[in-house]
Formats: C-alpha cells, sequence, structure tokens
C-alpha cells in the first residue's frame, strides 16, 4: 500500500512533484544522503548515522532517542565531546529518520530510495 506525501521546503532545485506516491523500505535501504533540507552536510552526515544505528538495533523505523545514538557511536570509537557536538544537528535530523515517508522528505536521494519500494 502506498502513501501520498507532500514535500516541502527542498533546496538547490529539486523540485519533486507536490503530491508522491512512496513506498516502504528498512532504514538499511536508505543510505548516501546529500542536498537535505537543511542544506548542510552536518544534518546529513548526522542522518546518515541514524540510519546505520537504526540498522545495528534491529532495522526497524523509531525514533531513536539521543542516548542510544551517544551510546552506538561510542562504539564505533567516536570521542564524548565530539559526539556531544553532534547533538544540535542529531536533534534536526531525527526528525526525518522515524519513517519511510520522513527520510524521503530528507533529501533527493532518499525521495528515490523510497519510491523504489512503492
Amino acid at each position: 500500500m502506498k502513501n501520498n506525501l507532500y514535500i516541502s521546503g527542498m533546496k538547490r532545485g529539486f523540485k519533486p512533484s507536490s503530491v508522491l506516491e512512496i513506498g516502504k523500505g528498512s532504514p538499511s535501504d536508505f543510505y548516501g544522503s546529500f542536498n537535505s533540507v537543511f542544506n548542510k552536510s552536518e544534518y546529513e552526515i548526522i542522518a546518515n548515522n541514524i540510519m546505520t544505528i537504526l540498522e545495528r538495533v534491529g532495522n526497524t523505523w523509531k525514533k531513536l532517542p539521543w542516548k542510544t545514538y551517544k551510546r552506538e557511536r561510542m562504539k564505533d570509537g567516536a570521542i564524548d565531546w565530539h559526539v556531544e557536538a553532534e547533538r544540535e544537528y542529531f536533534d534536526g535530523a531525527v526528525l526525518y529518520c522515524v519513517s519511510p515517508e520522513k527520510a524521503a522528505a530528507f533529501c533527493p536521494r532518499w525521495l528515490e530510495i523510497s519510491e523504489k519500494f512503492g
């Protein structure tokens, strides 16, 4: 079953139709974000980290808690102060990593991936 999704706020010339058919998929299917709605690489890096962690902790869609993100980043060898500096970007990016519909709104690449499951 497909869901309709209104996409707004895309930047850098990305102009999808106003109503798109969006499919499903798992967090592990979403990779390579760039040209995001934030138009800032820090958000895109964090969003990729979130998808990787979601894959690692069950590969299901859910809002990843900051505590889980931090713990998993530390397991990856990240330094505590560096992970804490990611918090600002995490708070914005995590909202787009809770469902395939939200992920499709994050960047053109993830929209393409989502449409493949439609």
